[in-house]
């Protein structure tokens, strides 16, 4: 008798129907799990009505999380309902060649706290209305220790103590498992990377190939259209004061020479100095204009000043943008006005 837990993560996925019929075809399940759908409701029923399962039980999600199905065959089971939450399915299974009956639970508890308290309170509950067999198939979203988890944050004492309390009062045993610990993860980065290198190719071919090609192409067009602007930029001809063509590249060059020597030279070798007078005509500024511009900025100024710029112009050496300072100006306005002052 085979039970098969899986954790979805999403019962739409295009293959989801096809991978749950790959399953059943291969290891003839008695019961299925299917944790993770977030559907619920019609939809769901629309799902598992096409599935090669007799019966199925659903719970709603949580939100836009969560989802838990139970599917089995009726050939090589019953199935009772007992209770069920959105984050737990109880039932009753007496398997039919052994007439032996058990208690089984699937679980996907919530990834928040307060709703997994509410979940460990229900297990603790269960434990005490029954004496028969009991076996969860879980994912409780709460690690015991750092070595149970991949990455991220590490373990809280109290809540692996909340739930540690819960397994022993359900008198829980894990049963372990066989294979290395990050199975999952070392395999989903492999199919990644598969797909990932198939879905290029098929898409784009072979990137490095086409970008020397892309960029020897543009190299060219760069030089065509430099070549052409030298030419269109070339002076091949030039009349002089004459009215006579010069054509050799000597004669035209020596013309423009000698034409900016005579611009830029006089036959004057002195000039007499005009002396400088105040005359009236001459723009004169208010002395209380020259102690304005002469006196230290203030705050206000310095703030008027930052105010009128554009907030997301090219950022200062800081590689702070004018937003920035406008922002948190109540913080760093005394460093600003400091700084402007200093300089």
């Amino acid at each position: 008798m085979n039970i098969l837990i899986w954790n979805n993560r999403g019962a739409l996925k295009p293959s989801f129907q096809t991978y749950v019929h790959e399953l059943a075809r291969r290891h003839d399940p008695a019961i299925l799990v299917v944790m993770e759908t977030k559907l619920g409701g019609n939809k769901a029923k629309e799902v598992t009505d096409r599935l090669p399962f007799d019966g199925v039980i659903h719970t709603e999600t949580i939100g836009l999380i969560g989802g838990l199905w139970l599917l089995w065959n009726e050939d090589q089971v019953e199935i009772q309902e007992l209770a069920k939450t959105e984050q737990e399915i109880h039932v009753e299974v007496k398997v039919c060649v052994l007439n032996l009956s058990w208690i089984f639970s699937a679980i996907y508890a919530s990834p928040r706290n307060v709703e997994r308290c509410i979940l460990w309170s229900n297990l603790s509950k269960v434990a005490e209305l029954h004496n028969k067999p009991w076996i969860m198939a879980d994912d409780f979203n709460e690690p015991l220790v750092n070595e149970d988890k991949f990455g991220g944050r590490g373990v809280s004492m109290n809540r692996s103590l909340a739930f540690k309390d819960c397994l022993d009062l359900c008198s829980m045993v894990d049963m372990g498992f066989s294979g290395p610990r990050d199975m999952y993860v070392a395999e989903s980065i492999e199919v990644f990377s598969k797909e990932a290198t198939i879905w290029n190719r098929d898409h784009f071919g072979n990137i490095n190939q086409k970008k020397r090609r892309i960029m020897a192409r543009i190299y060219g067009a760069q030089k065509a259209l430099s070549i052409s602007r030298r030419k269109r930029n070339h002076i091949a001809s030039v009349k002089d004061e004459r009215a006579l063509w010069l054509t050799d590249e000597r004669e035209v060059m020596e013309h423009f020479r000698s034409g900016f020597v005579s611009l830029y030279t006089t036959s004057f070798e002195a000039a007499s100095r005009v002396p400088s007078y105040e005359v009236s005509w001459q723009v004169q500024l208010p002395e209380q204009a020259k102690d304005s511009i002469g006196a230290m900025v203030n705050l206000e100024e310095i703030k008027d000043a930052l105010w009128s710029m554009k907030l997301y112009k090219a950022p200062g050496p800081d590689g702070l943008h004018v937003g920035f300072f406008q922002r948190f100006w109540l913080v760093v306005g005394e460093s600003v006005k400091e700084e402007v002052r200093r300089v």
